[in-house]
């Protein structure tokens, strides 16, 4: 049987943890499953109202967990391990899946795509948040061999 094991990030993570009772990640087995993160300033905790720089500082900080969590090296970024993503938008719209396209892109590098599933809401948790995502990631042994299979229609 697996055992639970809770992360939280130093501010942000712990403030959550004191304040609301939940931490930002746990591992079960060889998964790692993040609470939704938002692209809140980990220095000041403000939300940006830019939502392209909202977007950026959310990918950041779920990298941030992940390397926490994991005790991956400050040269990674994690999302090579990343699975599953699940992103929360106000005003989800197709500027918005444009700018999420691109920050997946970015950040998990060529040839690595996780699922996505992106959901339009009417509001979340804070007032100021725009977008809140929820990633797996795997952390089990070494991710170099992870491959993207091609669809193959029939005629």
């Amino acid at each position: 049987m697996s055992t639970l094991t809770y992360f939280s990030t130093p501010g942000n993570g712990v403030l959550a943890r004191d304040k609301h009772g939940y931490s930002e990640a746990v591992l079960v087995g060889d998964r790692l499953e993040l609470a939704g993160q938002a692209g809140r300033s980990p220095q000041t905790g403000a939300i940006s109202p830019h939502l392209p720089t909202a977007i950026q500082q959310t990918f950041a900080n779920i990298s941030a967990v992940i390397k926490h969590a994991l005790g991956l090296p400050e040269t990674a970024n994690g999302w090579d391990r990343v699975f599953k993503v699940t992103s929360y938008h106000v005003g989800c719209d197709d500027a918005t899946a444009g700018l999420m396209t691109g920050a997946i892109r970015e950040w998990c590098g060529a040839g690595h795509r996780p699922v996505w599933t992106m959901v339009g809401v009417e509001r979340l948790a804070k007032g100021d948040m725009k977008v809140e995502v929820e990633v797996v990631a795997w952390a089990g042994g070494d991710v170099g061999n992870t491959k993207s299979a091609e669809v193959i229609q029939a005629s």
